[in-house]
């Protein structure tokens, strides 16, 4: 799974290529499946759901995303975090004058989290077994997720608690001046503005400050199962500047998993960056695209299988609606984008762009 925070993920507005053929529309509470009412009784089994406030989505009846949104209020974080789940100790008490747990609140929170998520796999790798799922994949088919504003800014910097886990892996913690990591995937914000200057630096202070605090996420460690295969054939090696960058990539799944390509990016996404990997300004749509919910919700590539797609990428923001790259002259190169867990295999390819 090309995987981002579910903050990013929203604010990011990227080209979808055609999703897959119908499968089974997400299922929810208001579409339940048989494997989603066999997931939700074991949750229910394992956990007292009327404290823990966890909820799935399960895409394509293929993919599960389970999620806790923690409670503001004073009693009922106070019963999710002890009765729901004693054993892993809880939270002693919380603060009753900022409605915020004491500390060491980060290190609880993130053990507490933990757990959780090692429970939810366990859960859901059982039901898709009992279920008969031999395809899912529990690297990529996996995730879990906890946020809620209970951090004290005076104590962390900042009130918002994010960890997402993916199998046994946190895969993200947000901290102090995570602004600045989301800047950085937004290459149309200009560092070398006044005001962005003075803000980049208060990011900065903070980010020293409070960093600290806050553990790193754990490093993708592909087990070797998961390999993908992508190769990528422009229609042409040089381009004018502002021309529409086009060609055809290829995916071909090398491992002995099943492989899922989220639809909004969808198999025809395609990396550039200058020659020594710096990401390139973008511009974006100013407005709001509402997409409307697809066939299916992922792209499924069993071993051995493979897929082709034509890709577009936009250069000319002055005569383009949609999401694109600021290129000019120069050499770029045109990679596949990462996907985490998975083990990737291609060359990249040079291309020109030459002024008009």
């Amino acid at each position: 799974m090309y995987r981002l925070p579910a903050l990013i993920v929203f604010l990011c507005l990227l080209s979808p290529a055609a999703p897959a053929r119908a499968q089974m529309q997400t299922s929810d509470e208001t579409n339940p499946t048989k494997l989603y009412t066999a997931l939700i009784a074991a949750a229910g089994d394992r956990f007292d759901l009327d404290l823990l406030p966890l909820s799935l989505s399960l895409q394509d009846d293929q993919v599960a995303h389970w999620s806790i949104s923690l409670p503001e209020d004073d009693a009922a974080l106070l019963s999710a975090l002890t009765e729901a789940l004693p054993c892993a100790g809880g939270i002693e008490r919380v603060d009753s004058g900022d409605v915020r747990l004491e500390a060491p609140l980060l290190d609880r929170l993130i053990d507490w989290s933990r757990q959780i998520n090692d429970d939810l796999a366990a859960i859901t790798a059982r039901e898709f077994k009992e279920a008969g799922r031999e395809n899912y994949n529990p690297e990529l088919d996996y995730e879990f997720s906890v946020c809620g504003h209970v951090l004290p800014i005076e104590t962390y910097g900042e009130d918002w608690f994010y960890a997402s886990f993916d199998h046994r892996r946190l895969a993200y913690l947000g901290r102090p001046a995570s602004e600045l990591e989301w800047m950085e995937f937004d290459g149309g914000f200009d560092p070398t503005e006044p005001q962005a200057q003075e803000y980049i630096k208060e990011l900065q202070e903070k980010a020293a400050k409070f960093g600290p605090l806050f553990p790193q996420a754990e490093p993708p460690a592909p087990s070797g199962e998961s390999e993908l295969t992508w190769t990528i054939r422009p229609s042409k090696s040089a381009w004018r500047e502002k021309e529409n960058i086009t060609g055809r990539v290829t995916l071909r799944n090398t491992g002995t998993r099943r492989l899922h390509v989220p639809w909004r990016w969808g198999p025809s996404a395609v990396d550039i960056h200058d020659p020594g990997g710096g990401r390139l300004k973008t511009f974006r749509f100013n407005g709001c695209i509402y997409y409307g919910i697809p066939d299916a919700w992922n792209y499924y590539l069993l071993p051995g299988s493979e897929v082709t797609r034509e890709f577009t990428i936009h250069t000319d923001p002055e005569n383009c609606g949609l999401h694109g790259y600021q290129a000019p002259p120069g050499r770029y190169v045109l990679t596949r984008p990462p996907i985490d867990n998975v083990i990737m295999h291609g060359e990249p390819v040079t291309i020109e762009v030459a002024a008009k």
